[in-house]
């Protein structure tokens, strides 16, 4: 999903209102501890939080920060946010945060570069301008639609959400692609096939209590089970089906752009005959509990047919550990 823009106006707001909505979005962006101080001469006020920070060793430390927030119809001279400087420094802070709007003149970042080399303060000096402001609360939409209503809609803030749903879901991918790395160097799903031990019968159940997971296998199982339910509920909910159904994916062969979704109701899947030997794979289960709970997992498959690949349905037992 691409990334939208914002080009706001924020004319209708008073500086006050400005304040209120950078001090909004710095809660949201998880500073806390945050309190109002009196601006000085501007009659503006400004902001110390703090924010925790996270480096290479996996050390937290907090970082004590100030923000100036300015709100003008153009650029932002150095002479506006020169009295923030000296009180970022008697605030003995780690960062000075300058929120101006629209942005600081290059004549006035030019002034600030040859501060800071001339005065080497403690504190380093970060900005949000314009574009930063418009991409945090395409973030935060919910602070769009308090302070900026008539830009808000309610396809932006669900695409919004959207966009964070998918960088979880592949930020997930990527990092739980370890599990994959058994020591079989197999993947997981090889290490969940059913051996065929009695092919050509019928009604008949294949137990395989020869697999073990792993700790993080059973882990990432759960977390895959429970993502899986969630989403056939959603999916329930948008499609307005009100039964159990699962939800099948169709490649379409020359429109791999466009996505085909094929609900069947759990009563179309569950055949009787189906079910009957679901029934009785876990009613073996039931008996080997302890032996799930052990290795973390139990397969099975049932046939109500000549038993092989097309006439069975497999049955997969995760467990979870007891702690």
């Amino acid at each position: 999903m691409a990334a939208k823009t914002l080009d706001l106006d924020l004319s209708g707001l008073s500086p006050t209102e400005f304040e209120e909505l950078v001090y909004d979005l710095l809660h949201e962006e998880a500073f806390f501890n945050l309190e109002w101080r009196d601006g000085g001469a501007d009659g503006g006020r400004d902001i110390v939080a703090i924010a925790s920070q996270t480096d290479a060793s996996g050390f937290r430390a907090d970082a004590k920060w100030f923000c100036d927030a300015k709100l003008y119809s153009s650029g932002i001279s150095f002479d506006v946010i020169h009295p923030a400087i000296s009180k970022a420094t008697a605030h003995d802070v780690d960062f000075l945060l300058f929120a101006a709007w629209p942005h600081l003149t290059p004549p006035c970042k030019d002034d600030l570069t040859r501060w800071e080399d001339t005065n080497k303060p403690r504190f380093k000096i970060r900005k949000w301008e314009k574009k930063d402001i418009e991409r945090l609360l395409l973030r935060h939409p919910h602070l769009l639609k308090k302070y900026v209503p008539s830009a808000w809609s309610q396809q932006l803030e669900m695409d919004s959400y959207l966009r964070d749903a998918a960088t979880v879901f592949k930020e997930f991918q990527h990092r739980v692609s370890i599990v994959w790395k058994n020591p079989d160097a197999r993947p997981l799903s090889d290490l969940l096939r059913i051996t065929l031990k009695t092919p050509g019968s019928s009604n008949v159940e294949v137990i395989d209590k020869s697999q073990n997971l792993t700790e993080t296998e059973r882990a990432f199982l759960f977390s895959l089970f429970d993502a899986l339910q969630h989403l056939e509920q959603l999916f329930g909910k948008a499609l307005n089906i009100n039964e159990p159904t699962a939800f099948i994916r169709i490649d379409w062969v020359n429109h791999a752009n466009i996505r085909i979704l094929v609900p069947i109701p759990h009563t179309k899947i569950l055949r009787s005959d189906i079910m009957d030997g679901v029934k009785r794979l876990l009613a073996t289960f039931d008996k080997d509990l302890s032996e799930g709970i052990s290795r973390g997992v139990l397969t099975g498959a049932s046939s109500w047919k000549p038993f092989n690949e097309k006439n069975r349905v497999a049955v997969y037992g995760i467990f979870p550990k007891v702690e």
